[in-house]
């Protein structure tokens, strides 16, 4: 159980070799039960929780030891509550019918193909509003570059 678990899943993929299965993304979820698009896990919790998330933490340095108790409970919050949100939007799903739409998603998220990214490709994940032919094949060299960068595990972090 995620909550906008393509990075999460990403990153199991490139570690592990594979995808773990099966998964509920809470975010998809609320999709599916009319939330919008990419409805935060704090708005879910409000609203179906009853629950109030501290997201100050979001951006923090999570590489620093020791954790501060403030990082801690964030890190806490950002699960305590995701099974009430699941279990919400789930019985929503199963009374509207909706369930098939979750599954089709998943399966979108539970696929290796998904995080397979080809450098030549990569480009075409960044939102430009340029489609001048120079700029375009400026921006896909940079973005081939720091893809293969990535997946080679050589890019320094001030770098990419």
């Amino acid at each position: 159980m995620f909550h906008a678990a393509r990075q999460d899943l990403e990153i199991f993929y490139h570690m592990m070799g594979e995808v773990p299965a099966p998964i509920a993304d809470t975010q998809v979820m609320a999709m599916a039960c009319g939330f919008g698009d990419s409805a935060s896990y704090e708005t879910l919790c409000g609203k179906l929780a009853n629950a109030s998330v501290d997201k100050l933490s979001r951006f923090t340095d999570w590489a620093h030891r020791p954790l501060t108790d403030r990082q801690l409970s964030y890190a806490l919050d950002d699960v305590i509550h995701l099974q009430v949100v699941y279990e919400k939007l789930k019985r929503k799903l199963e009374s509207t019918g909706r369930m098939a739409w979750l599954a089709d998603e998943m399966a979108i998220l539970e696929s290796p193909s998904t995080y397979q990214v080809d450098p030549l490709r990569a480009w075409q994940r960044l939102k430009t509003r340029s489609d001048k032919p120079r700029f375009l094949a400026v921006l896909r060299e940079i973005a081939a570059w720091r893809e293969r960068e990535a997946q080679t595990g050589t890019c320094h972090a001030a770098a990419c």
